[in-house]
């Protein structure tokens, strides 16, 4: 559902009646506020038609909206569809694909990027049938259809992906379904950077059977709620699931560490490290465990890309200005001359 023009709603979805066939076609309804229709477009082929979730309306006031299509050109295995309607649903053109997101595909939501392009997640055609495919993807695309790229991402078995959300970093978060190993289906969030390559990837899996993300919210601190369902082991029935994460998916804090593991500060163990103050806005204090004063003490600050924004080489304690840096999250790594390293993630203000 979708207000297309002032007070004017497109309400979209898919008919078997209003077809000369036995499978679905588009249906777009546009109502007043009241709920009386003012127009009714039903569009399709001889296969099945339908549409994920999701619209995008572009900058003239058109709708871009993403499904499966069993019938540009006919086929039984369909591949991924894009369309786009004006504000009363009359069709401008279609579209469908070939490779990642052609035979067998299926999109299961569109969303817009800060670039004013548009991010598509789906998956292969089990998925898209209410099931979980052979890989999740990805596909960008600008506003008249035009591929930009498209990526297919495979933790083990089989995945698919729901629902996705452009950040204003450029970055990309989809969520969805993956096969947790052991039978078992668990829920899934993927981060990717602006040309779809992976950053990080997140299983969730409570019950240990089935459990789909199908949707979720950014949040203004950063922080992602997903919803979806789950079902217990021996249960017959799905139960509501909302999950809330921190931007890097972290259900706990600072369970992220950009390759490395993080170490707590332990002075019987090596050299391990704390910061404070912790966020930070200028001075960051950097403190050492048993690190002899003359052991040279590489410091690493990385943002949450992996890029390096600093790099310093101390011996001992110290004191960093961070107040050239971004407002952000962090990950500060050390290295001292015997090779061991630890790794902490701080805030700056």
């Amino acid at each position: 559902m979708v207000e297309t023009r002032p007070n004017k709603i497109m309400l979209i979805g898919w008919t078997y009646n209003d077809t000369t066939n036995a499978d679905a076609d588009l249906l777009f309804i546009t109502v007043d506020t009241l709920g009386n229709e003012l127009n009714r477009v039903v569009y399709g082929g001889g296969g099945t038609d339908f549409i994920g979730g999701g619209v995008v309306i572009d900058s003239t006031g058109d709708v871009v909206l993403a499904g499966f299509t069993g019938s540009f050109p006919a086929s039984s295995s369909g591949r991924t569809w894009v369309v786009k309607t004006d504000s009363l649903g009359n069709v401008k053109w279609q579209r469908t694909y070939s490779g990642v997101c052609g035979v067998g595909s299926s999109a299961a939501r569109i969303c817009r990027l800060v670039d004013g392009n548009l991010i598509i997640a789906g998956g292969n055609t089990a998925f898209g049938g209410g099931g979980f495919g052979v890989d999740g993807s990805l596909m960008k695309i600008d506003t008249a259809g035009n591929l930009f790229w498209a990526k297919e991402y495979e933790v083990e078995g089989g995945q698919g992906l729901w629902s996705c959300s452009g950040l204003a970093d450029g970055t990309i978060v989809a969520n969805g379904v993956t096969d947790a190993g052991d039978g078992s289906q668990a829920g899934w969030l993927i981060k990717t950077d602006a040309n779809g390559d992976t950053l990080w990837t997140r299983t969730f899996n409570p019950s240990s059977s089935t459990n789909f993300l199908r949707n979720m919210l950014i949040m203004p601190n950063g922080d992602i709620v997903a919803v979806g369902f789950g079902r217990g082991e021996s249960s017959t029935t799905q139960d509501g699931w909302i999950l809330r994460v921190d931007s890097m998916g972290c259900e706990i804090e600072n369970c992220f560490s950009v390759g490395i593991e993080e170490s707590p500060f332990d002075s019987a163990q090596g050299t391990l490290v704390e910061v404070y103050p912790n966020p930070v806005t200028d001075v960051l204090h950097v403190r050492f465990a048993n690190n002899p004063v003359h052991s040279s003490v590489v410091i690493t600050i990385t943002d949450m890309l992996g890029r390096v924004v600093l790099r310093f080489t101390e011996k001992g304690n110290t004191a960093l200005d961070v107040t050239a840096l971004k407002s952000g999250i962090y990950m500060l790594r050390t290295t001292d001359d015997n090779g061991i390293s630890s790794s902490v993630k701080f805030v700056k203000e």
